[in-house]
């Protein structure tokens, strides 16, 4: 695991769940060695067609995801645009993108290419000519343009008249603008924090309590549990109570030592908001107010390319992009940091597998983790820790293929060594084996049904475990290994084998069922099974993703476009299906058929991942086990 000492654990809520404090990123980088403009960002913007823009004190740039385009004031195609610091984007109505400069704002329309300056004076003749601080529309769809002298400006896109509101305690200076969800306006500056009073139409100070001088604040955010938060100059990271006007301040020591200017905040996930400042990367949980500071600086793809840190945005697909003022701007994947990993490699005690073969969920929400090379092993992730457990050393030497918790304890499958059943509480193994009526003792299945039934799959049959007699009873001879059991709603059992695909076995009336090519399957490899909640059978077979068509009484292959289409396992997330493949992490649409593809890059272990080697525990946190450790997850809607 990266960085165990760095790792801080919290209990979030909602779709998280238990979750461990991200600290170990992979990053990509861009500045002017590959494209960009300068490498001093002001400004990030993804307009609706999904480009990204960069503005920067040498014009603007637009990344289209291979390359960038320039936009400077000394190219003659833009004789309009008098400037080169971009300072603010805001897209407007989606055919505008304007932009906030050291001159007053520029309308930019990607449809003729041509860039406008905005010239719109108020009733009294004033015009905007100070440098532009901060630009949004908000939801009434009227612009706001923040000044550093002129105060904040409103235009009505509707009438098209333009209100200069004076802020004179700020000396006329708005640094940010924010449109909460009840729609009220805040600005921020270097004194005051102001509210618009939509009744008399007047920004007027929001008091403080405790906080006579007020607040130098250069960021305000609302996450989505609508807490409004202040990232302050010279005072941490403040959350205001706006119904009692107190505030709860963090990342500041009593001191004052901590973090300080603060540029900007970000929500990653509703557990954990990213702060920018001249401190550098700040990540923090709003629920148990722990904080990491990554401090990695480089030109490594786990270092930020510089410490301090101005805009950042989360983009649409997920990824997170964080600009500086050196050194361009720093690209984070997707999910990235959202994938937890653990090697026996790592050195952290009770646990040295590294070729993780199965899991299994306890009792107690524990979780068990079988390898090849390292026996068993106990991940308590309320805890995030490995705990040891009685009899553990004796399973070490153990290839364990197949886990299951049944009742107060575990049964635990393995490679020539039939089935050892611990009593984790006492350390007490009772071992089956082929004098016990099991068909091989290299068992690789152990399921439970609702009937309470055990039933085993070995590297040759199906075993039904007959409790009164204490022994093993063969069902049937399938000469292939059996890597999966699961049962339908029916009642149907059906059993993955590798080498005779896939069958259907009605216990009741003991009727036994083969799926081959001619029922739609490619071929005689099923690596794994998962059953939706629509109750939709899925097979992850060695020649690509299949689903079973209850009508037709057949399978339907899903075309996926990735680097392998072995698959070797099958997780069910929200409203879509998480592969694992034998190169990489797929997630999976079916409905839009759309693919993403996730690698080492975005923190997994390993991009060869061990069949049938996945778990969804009873919380909806993912593992998926691969040929260096596992890694954990929980995937969002």
């Amino acid at each position: 695991m990266k960085k165990l000492y760095c790792l801080l654990i919290f209990l979030s809520v909602g779709l998280w769940g238990y979750a461990i404090l991200p600290t170990h990123f992979q990053f990509r980088h861009y500045n002017i060695e590959n494209g960009v403009s300068s490498n001093s960002i002001s400004a990030i913007l993804q307009d609706s067609h999904g480009y990204i823009w960069l503005g920067t004190d040498n014009g603007l740039s637009r990344f289209d995801g291979n390359q960038f385009a320039f936009y400077q004031k000394s190219n003659p195609l833009y004789s309009n645009l008098h400037t080169s610091y971009i300072n603010t984007l805001c897209e407007i109505n989606t055919d505008e993108l304007w932009l906030g400069t050291e001159n007053g704002v520029y309308i930019y329309n990607p449809v003729k290419a041509t860039f406008t300056p905005f010239t719109q004076k108020t009733n009294d003749n004033t015009d905007i000519t100070s440098w532009i601080m901060h630009i949004i529309q908000d939801k009434e769809q009227n612009i706001w343009i923040a000044t550093r002298k002129q105060g904040i400006f409103q235009y009505n896109t509707s009438t098209h008249k333009l209100t200069q509101y004076e802020i004179p305690r700020n000396n006329n200076v708005v640094i940010h603008i924010l449109n909460d969800r009840q729609n009220n306006i805040w600005i921020s500056g270097p004194y005051q924090l102001f509210r618009l009073n939509k009744a008399n139409n007047t920004f007027e100070e929001f008091q403080i309590k405790g906080e006579p001088e007020g607040v130098y604040s250069m960021a305000l955010w609302e996450d989505s549990s609508h807490n409004l938060w202040i990232g302050t100059w010279e005072h941490g990271l403040w959350k205001l109570n706006t119904q009692t006007h107190e505030v709860e301040k963090f990342l500041i020591s009593n001191n004052g030592k901590g973090i300080l200017h603060i540029h900007s905040i970000l929500e990653y996930s509703p557990t954990i908001l990213f702060i920018g400042s001249d401190e550098g990367l700040t990540v923090f949980n709003p629920i148990t107010q722990e904080s990491f500071l990554y401090n990695q600086y480089g030109e490594g793809n786990e270092s930020l390319s510089d410490k301090f840190i101005y805009p950042m945005l989360k983009d649409r697909e997920g990824g997170v992009w964080i600009g500086t003022y050196y050194n361009g701007v720093n690209y984070l994947p997707p999910f990235c940091g959202q994938f937890p990993g653990y090697s026996g490699t790592d050195n952290l005690p009770f646990f040295e597998g590294q070729i993780i073969s199965r899991f299994c969920e306890g009792k107690n929400g524990e979780v068990w983790i079988g390898s090849d090379d390292a026996g068993v092993s106990c991940f308590n992730p309320s805890i995030v820790k490995f705990i040891d457990f009685p009899g553990r050393e004796k399973l070490k030497k153990n290839n364990v293929h197949a886990l299951r918790y049944i009742g107060k304890e575990l049964w635990i499958g393995t490679y020539t060594n039939g089935i050892q059943v611990l009593d984790p509480q006492t350390g007490k193994i009772t071992k089956y084996d082929t004098k016990d009526g099991l068909d091989e003792s290299s068992i690789y299945s152990i399921f439970q049904d609702s009937q309470g039934r055990i039933w085993t799959g070995s590297m040759g049959g199906v075993c039904l475990y007959n409790p009164q007699e204490n022994r093993f009873n063969l069902v049937k001879k399938l000469d292939a290994l059996i890597i999966k059991i699961m049962e339908d709603a029916k009642g149907n059992l059906w059993i993955a084998t590798q080498g005779k695909g896939l069958f259907k076995y009605i216990p009741q009336k003991q009727v036994w069922k083969r799926y081959g090519q001619t029922q739609g399957l490619p071929c005689n490899i099923i690596n794994h099974l998962c059953i939706d909640r629509e109750k939709v059978l899925w097979a992850a077979t060695f020649e690509g993703l299949y689903s079973y068509d209850l009508e037709k009484d057949r399978f339907i292959r899903h075309p996926l476009r990735i680097p392998n289409k072995c698959i070797n396992a099958i997780l069910e997330g929200e409203d879509c299906l998480w592969l694992t493949t034998a190169k990489g992490l797929v997630k999976y649409t079916p409905t839009t058929r759309a693919t993403q593809i996730f690698t080492k890059s975005d923190g997994l272990q390993s991009e060869a991942f061990i069949m049938a080697s996945a778990l969804k525990t009873r919380n909806g946190e993912f593992y998926i086990g691969s040929i260096n450790g596992f890694n954990t997850f929980y995937p969002p809607n």
